[in-house]
């Protein structure tokens, strides 16, 4: 009997945790989205600026 409350408890707290996170993600879902969106710009600000064009090297070689 006491093995059946246990994995009872256990099942409860398990989709208690479960409804608690998808609610989350469903309220806040605007926030996210917008968060991520500011992430992915500014990680690929960086990237395209942290190396430049490979033409650059060669951009003294046009003049002669």
């Amino acid at each position: 009997m006491k093995d059946c409350f246990v994995f009872l408890a256990k099942l409860f707290s398990l989709l208690l945790a479960l409804s608690a996170a998808v609610y989350f993600v469903v309220t806040y879902w605007d926030k996210i989205s917008d968060f991520l969106t500011i992430t992915k710009q500014k990680v690929s600000a960086v990237a395209g600026s942290c190396c430049g064009s490979d033409y650059e090297d060669y951009a003294d070689w046009d003049g002669e």
